[in-house]
């Protein structure tokens, strides 16, 4: 869209979050969902199927009543209303099911870095939410060394 930059967001992260509280050196914020994007839309959601499972998910945020602090990195800002749009790093069926609620914000942590440098903490997480299948496992670990570059070993450490 012509009104979204490209940019990168370093300087205007420093600037924006300045004095907000944090956590483990990371920024907490509630953010509106309408800026918060999900890994799938842009590819890089190591789950097979990112719907799998949906009613599920929401059936337990039902019950549960929040949905917990969502972890995301940025990617540009939005030249209307000047705030950062971020992606999610893990819980895209959580946010899904979420906004499917209802929900219009999140709680945030933001964690800065390449795509290269995010891909382990999408990969760990998402192998440490639920006992993935073979194809899965698989599907995780080909992404972090065919398209990260990650050897065995440095696999083994994350």
């Amino acid at each position: 869209s012509s009104d979204l930059s490209e940019k990168p967001v370093s300087d205007w992260i420093q600037k924006t979050l300045a004095g907000k509280p944090r956590i483990w050196g990371q920024v907490i914020l509630s953010y509106p969902a309408s800026h918060i994007k999900p890994a799938f839309e842009s590819g890089n959601n190591p789950r097979l199927d990112p719907y799998a499972g949906l009613d599920l998910v929401k059936n337990k945020l039902k019950k549960l009543g929040f949905i917990g602090m969502l972890p995301v990195t940025p990617l540009y800002i939005d030249k209307k209303t000047k705030l950062i749009v971020y992606e999610l790093i893990d819980g895209d069926r959580r946010y899904l099911s979420w906004k499917q609620l209802g929900g219009t914000t999140f709680d945030i942590i933001v964690f800065e870095g390449s795509e290269r440098e995010i891909a382990p903490f999408r990969m760990a997480f998402n192998m440490d939410s639920e006992i993935p299948d073979a194809d899965q496992a698989i599907y995780i670990y080909n992404t972090l060394i065919q398209r990260y570059g990650y050897t065995h070993e440095q696999i083994a450490q994350i």
